[in-house]
């Protein structure tokens, strides 16, 4: 038989439990990355003369529509800091996800691919962090989400029977999306789309002479905030090319918020606090719509570079 991508699942257990959480990805790309050196002895032969492993390792990433519960987990995970609160019945939870502090460390995840549909060839990956989040608000696409990661090991895994997540039955739409900015959060009127990554700088070389050749840990660093708009040119004096050609040319910081919602009561609100434009460009490129191009990075001050607010109907098992 020859196995494809369509047999596949992704689940997703908190480090320590066993409650598998199933993720509705599109793709996977996590290696098992096994080091090896060359010896440089030199013994009258012209090719390597040995070789040695080092250390092990995993890396990767995996991709996913921005389903509720596994873009609030996405957003958990690579930000770490979380509270929740519930109604009296318990439904539904809002959840506050704000960065770790400097002396914090982010949670740890192992994660099952079972690539035939079967309990063969399934592997868990152990010891997982989430070193960068990408976020893609487009006009012409279900909203996508991208995970880097970095982990300790990989094993055999077990043979489960994870399921969804009761919010997960249905993505977040384009046509949900709400994008402002300003200290009073104006609405701009066109943009076309937003493209966010949060990036902790993963330091994964911690490995120590203690006879296994694993990391050790996976540290976060320096925590990086970026985007890119892309919107309309228009006339619009008021509009999104007047905001941002202001902000530019001033250097002053602004606030970013995006909201995306569904007819099921979900909702995900980003908000970047403190954003200054890194770039700004509106080039002809030909005889269509002449494209306005926006770069920004958030910046670490009083307020929190980002905050994000999502409501679920139910608890998640991975936060």
């Amino acid at each position: 038989m020859i196995y494809t991508g369509a047999r596949s699942a992704l689940a997703v257990a908190k480090q320590g439990t066993s409650t598998y959480v199933k993720i509705p990805y599109s793709s996977e790309g996590l290696k098992y990355n096994l080091n090896y050196v060359d010896s440089e002895a030199l013994v009258g032969k012209r090719g390597t003369y040995a070789y040695g492993q080092t250390s092990v390792g995993v890396d990767g990433d995996i991709s996913f529509e921005a389903f509720p519960q596994s873009l609030t987990w996405g957003l958990y995970a690579v930000l770490g800091n979380i509270s929740a609160s519930t109604t009296t019945s318990g439904i539904p939870v809002t959840y506050t996800i704000t960065p770790i502090g400097v002396s914090d460390s982010l949670p740890k995840y192992d994660i099952q691919v079972n690539y035939t549909g079967a309990s063969t060839y399934t592997y868990k990956f152990t010891d997982v962090k989430i070193g960068q989040l990408t976020l893609n608000l487009s006009n012409n696409a279900v909203p996508k989400v991208s995970l880097t990661v970095a982990g300790v090991n990989r094993i055999t895994g077990s043979n489960i029977s994870p399921s969804l997540h009761s919010d997960d039955s249905k993505p977040f739409f384009v046509k949900d999306i709400i994008v402002k900015a300003g200290d009073t959060l104006i609405t701009l009127p066109d943009l076309t789309s937003l493209d966010l990554t949060i990036n902790n700088n993963f330091d994964t070389d911690t490995v120590v002479l203690d006879g296994t050749g694993l990391r050790k840990d996976i540290i976060e660093q320096k925590l990086d905030i970026t985007g890119t708009i892309n919107a309309l040119f228009t006339d619009d004096s008021n509009g999104t090319f007047q905001k941002f050609k202001d902000l530019y040319e001033t250097g002053d910081t602004t606030k970013i918020y995006a909201k995306i919602s569904n007819s099921e009561g979900n909702s995900v609100e980003i908000t970047l606090n403190n954003i200054y434009i890194k770039e700004f460009s509106h080039n002809v490129g030909g005889s269509g719509k002449i494209p306005l191009n926006v770069s920004f990075t958030a910046v670490d001050t009083s307020n929190t570079m980002v905050e994000v607010i999502s409501r679920l109907n139910s608890l998640s098992d991975l936060i």
